[in-house]
């Protein structure tokens, strides 16, 4: 948790959303048994995907690739959500995304470094913090997620 505060503090409300939504998804999208993510999977998937907004904001396509297939599987889940949001306003969606993207990337590495033997550290920090995020009665990592129906989170 005390990685998430200072990552929160920079951000205007809007990428607060955004980051703790985004927090949502990786804990949906981490996989499980022999499809299970890494805390370098999910460093990966944001780092490919900030890349590929901030190419898309100064108006280039060009899609970054994650490092593993954990890391593509969860950026593809990420971007496949995030083109829904930006659909009204790319340009400046693209811009809120790569630096709701690179914020997780910092808060990924930060817990990493403070617990360096766990290779799933941020992963269950994803994942308590989706259950407090996540509305009351609804099943855990569940197909709608945070941001759905009956939500607390307000999505731009």
């Amino acid at each position: 948790m005390d990685a998430i505060l200072p990552a929160l503090a920079g951000l205007s409300e809007a990428r607060q959303q955004l980051f703790l939504y985004t927090l949502t998804l990786v804990d949906r999208l981490r996989g499980d048994g022999l499809e299970a993510a890494t805390d370098a999977d999910a460093a990966s998937a944001a780092r490919a995907l900030a890349e590929t907004y901030e190419t898309a904001s100064r108006g280039l396509i060009y899609e970054h690739r994650a490092d593993s297939l954990p890391g593509r599987r969860i950026a593809a889940g990420i971007r496949e959500v995030y083109e829904e949001l930006g659909r009204n306003r790319p340009s400046g969606f693209a811009a809120d995304a790569a630096a709701v993207l690179r914020q997780l990337e910092d808060v990924v590495t930060s817990v990493q470094r403070s617990s360096p033997t766990d290779q799933r550290a941020f992963l269950g920090l994803a994942e308590r913090l989706s259950a407090v995020l996540r509305p009351p009665g609804a099943p855990p990592a569940a197909g709608s997620g945070a941001g759905g129906p009956g939500s607390p989170l307000i999505l731009p």
